[in-house]
């Protein structure tokens, strides 16, 4: 049986958990209780809320700017975030001394050019028939700036996709053993090597951005050819040195989006994600 002095005590604990409660912002409610935001049947909202998203570097710039400068007069402090393909700003962020809900955000989506995506495409595929990769090269023909021949020299695009058209494969006796490019030993007595009629065409220079609303930069394409006498000349393309292209690019993209953001907004590169 409870007596009084037990129902006072646990009366006492209920209180300093209630007091504990109120202090840390928080309540205890029954199982099954559903909280309901009564937000949307007031005047007006308790706050702003905005979750602005485009792959318009322009638009991003003039939405966080006209943004900041209008939050400004609040002591809402504006910071931008540059991460591996995209770019958050987040708009009346928090403060030590004011914290916040940080939900006016900005993000900018960083995209491919349909050319680049194109290239992705290409040197992705394990091998190419000719008429797979010269029918590639008459389709994105406007934007490759020329083809790449054995010295290194500039050769037009339409020649360089009628030199890949016209290669064959020539099969002839002899003692040499070879794994060159454009030529295969099968056998101790038997060369497998391509025959290029008009020359030999190692690759493709274009001049092209990687990504939406960037500037260009040269990409060269270099091709592999692989001789084989059934099948024809394979090819394997490859982007040369893609990675530090894309290192270069991230460092262009936090420059040039730093250039348009105005002062007294913080700029970091980095995620910031939600603890």
């Amino acid at each position: 049986m409870i007596d009084r002095s037990a129902i006072e005590k646990i009366q006492e604990l209920i209180m300093t958990a209630d007091e504990g409660m109120a202090t840390l912002g928080v309540i205890a409610l029954p199982n099954g209780t559903t909280i309901h935001d009564l937000d949307q049947f007031r005047v007006r909202p308790r706050r702003h809320r905005r979750h602005f998203v485009t792959d318009s570097v322009e638009d991003f710039a003039i939405y966080v700017n006209n943004n900041h400068a209008a939050d400004a007069l609040a002591d809402s402090p504006t910071l931008v975030f540059v991460g591996e393909r995209y770019v958050k700003a987040i708009i009346g962020a928090s403060t030590d001394d004011k914290p916040r809900f940080e939900d006016h955000v900005a993000e900018l989506t960083i995209r491919n050019t349909p050319i680049y995506e194109a290239i992705l495409g290409l040197a992705g595929k394990n091998l190419l028939n000719q008429r797979e990769l010269a029918d590639w090269m008459t389709e994105w023909a406007d934007f490759i700036d020329c083809g790449i021949d054995a010295e290194n020299g500039d050769v037009p695009v339409g020649q360089a996709i009628a030199a890949i058209r016209r290669m064959t494969v020539d099969v002839r006796m002899d003692s040499e053993h070879s794994t060159e490019e454009y030529q295969a030993s099968r056998s101790a007595m038997e060369l497998v090597e391509v025959n290029d009629v008009l020359g030999k065409i190692i690759g493709f220079n274009l001049t092209q951005p990687l990504f939406l609303g960037f500037d260009p930069v040269t990409i060269t394409v270099r091709l592999t050819v692989f001789p084989d006498r059934d099948k024809g000349p394979r090819f394997m393309a490859r982007i040369l040195r893609h990675n530090d292209m894309i290192l270069e690019q991230r460092n262009l993209v936090s420059k040039r989006i730093k250039g348009l953001m105005h002062d007294g907004i913080g700029f970091y590169v980095g995620e910031t994600r939600s603890s």
